[in-house]
């Protein structure tokens, strides 16, 4: 699909009722769901508030910075633990267990997941970024609580293989 056509597309449904798209050629996939912006604008609303009020707090850039000791002991963490598996955070972000504010966790403490299943949301920069269990197994505990700041590196699910 060429980029004017995925444009005419986008335009098409933003002006109609349609509220999901999913189109799968051979070479070429894109999903598209309306449900999920309106509810990204709103977390992006709440996000920008929290920068600005951190951001008035501080404007030294040193205060941003991965701390050394968080930094040494990303691979540590990387080991598996005697009841399950970490899955780390991949960046320095707001941890969201949900979709949206109104919607159920992406997981629960029992469940099952799979390799490639979206476990949670890491919003950076203003940007939603969809994190996936890296292999199937059983959530055996949440380690951060939604809405909270995670670092580089930090632990935020343990699985069970």
């Amino acid at each position: 699909m060429k980029f004017e056509e995925i444009k005419e597309l986008l335009e098409f449904i933003d002006k109609s009722s349609l509220s999901y798209l999913e189109i799968k050629e051979s070479d070429f996939y894109i999903k598209l769901d309306k449900a999920l912006s309106r509810s990204v604008n709103k977390q992006e609303e709440f996000i920008e508030e929290k920068i600005n009020s951190v951001y008035k707090e501080s404007k030294n850039i040193d205060d941003y910075k991965i701390s050394e000791e968080n930094y040494k002991n990303v691979e540590a963490n990387k080991e598996m633990d005697d009841c399950g598996e970490l899955i780390l955070s991949p960046m320095v972000g707001t941890f969201y267990s949900t979709p949206a504010p109104d919607k159920e966790a992406f997981v629960k403490i029992g469940e099952r997941v799979n390799k490639g299943e979206v476990i949670c949301i890491i919003e950076a920069m203003k940007l939603m970024n969809e994190i996936e269990c890296e292999f199937d197994g059983e959530v055996i505990e949440i380690l951060v609580k939604d809405g909270e700041m995670v670092e580089y590196g930090q632990p935020l699910f343990k699985i069970k293989k």
